[in-house]
C-alpha cells in the first residue's frame, strides 16, 4: 500500500471515530437528561415508599426496601457511568504501548492551564515556544503516517471506552425503570 493509500485510510478512520465519539457523548446527554427526571420527583418517591414502609405489611417494607436500595442503586451506577462517558479522557497516549512519536495531530500538552485559567482568568501560555513546535511537525508521509497512527489509536481508545462506559450506563439505566415499575406496580396494588 502507497503512503497516499495509508494516509487516506487513516484520516477516513479518524473520521468515523470521531463521529462514533460525538454519537456516543449525544445518547449519553440524553440519558442523563432522563435519569435527572427523579430528582424533580423526589418527594413524590419519598412519599410512596413510605407508604409502603408504613403499611403494616412486613414482607411488603421489606421487599420495599430491597427493592428501593437496589433502584437507588441502579440509578447512581446509571448516572455516574453516563457522566463519566462525557467527561473528556485526560490523555489517551497514556493507553499505547510501544515506541510512538510525540503526538503533533493534537498536541495535548501544548498549554498547561491552572484552576484560575479555567475559573476565567486566562493567563495562559504554551509551555513550547513556536519554533520548537514547527520543527516537531512531520516533514515526510511516513512520519505522518506516524502521528495519524498513533491518533487513531487514541481516537479508538477513547471511542471503545465511551461505548463501554455507555453501554453499561444504559443497562443500569434499564434495571432502574424497571425496579421502579415493580415499585410502583406493589404500591398501585398493595396500597
Amino acid at each position: 500500500m502507497d503512503y497516499e493509500h495509508k494516509l487516506q485510510y487513516l484520516y477516513s478512520s479518524l473520521g468515523d471515530l470521531q463521529s462514533t465519539i460525538r454519537a456516543v457523548d449525544a445518547k449519553v446527554s440524553y440519558l442523563l437528561v432522563i435519569l435527572f427526571v427523579p430528582l424533580t420527583k423526589l418527594s413524590a418517591i419519598y412519599a410512596k415508599l413510605t407508604q409502603m414502609f408504613t403499611s403494616g405489611a412486613l414482607w411488603l417494607a421489606i421487599v420495599a426496601g430491597i427493592l428501593a436500595f437496589l433502584f437507588t442503586l441502579a440509578w447512581l451506577v446509571g448516572f455516574w457511568c453516563a457522566l463519566r462517558t462525557i467527561i473528556a479522557i485526560e490523555d489517551p497516549k497514556q493507553h499505547i504501548d510501544g515506541d510512538r512519536p510525540d503526538s503533533m495531530f493534537y498536541p495535548a500538552g501544548l498549554f498547561s492551564h491552572k484552576f484560575w485559567d479555567i475559573m476565567g482568568a486566562t493567563k495562559t501560555r504554551s509551555v513550547i515556544q513556536f519554533s520548537k513546535h514547527y520543527s516537531c511537525i512531520p516533514e515526510n508521509a511516513d512520519e505522518i503516517a506516524k502521528h495519524l497512527t498513533l491518533e487513531q489509536m487514541k481516537a479508538m481508545y477513547i471511542a471503545s471506552i465511551k461505548i463501554k462506559r455507555s453501554v453499561f450506563a444504559y443497562h443500569a439505566a434499564i434495571l432502574w425503570v424497571i425496579l421502579g415499575g415493580v415499585l410502583w406496580f406493589l404500591h398501585l396494588i398493595f396500597i
